[in-house]
């Protein structure tokens, strides 16, 4: 007998597409193949894996550290705006079937 499920939610469940204007590695420069390479250190993967770092500015100031770039505060400020706002369009663009089978788990009284 199932009595809990345990998922992921960004990556998993949703998943935020860059949008098709700016993005948070347009602000440094960089493709999103580069950007994603530093956002995916294995480090930096592992604590927010473990829930050890969940503020999206301290997830951001990691990601550049990783960088061999200078970036500088107002750059800072944008790109956790338009990760915020990536994240958030996700949030709001789950797909049906997703929330159809979260439903059928909250109705087989299966904690989430």
């Amino acid at each position: 007998m199932i009595k809990a499920v345990f998922f992921d939610l960004f990556f998993t469940l949703i998943y935020p597409q860059y949008f098709t204007e700016k993005n948070e590695y347009d602000v440094v420069g960089i493709s999103a193949e580069e950007w994603e390479h530093y956002a995916e250190n294995d480090e930096l993967y592992k604590e927010r894996a473990l829930g050890e770092i969940k503020d999206e500015r301290e997830i951001i100031d990691k990601i550049i550290r990783f960088m061999p770039y200078k970036v500088s505060e107002k750059q800072m400020i944008e790109i956790l705006n338009l990760r915020q706002a990536r994240m958030q369009k996700a949030l709001f663009e789950v797909d049906e079937k997703i929330l159809h089978t979260i439903r059928e788990i909250h109705a087989k009284d299966i904690k989430r």
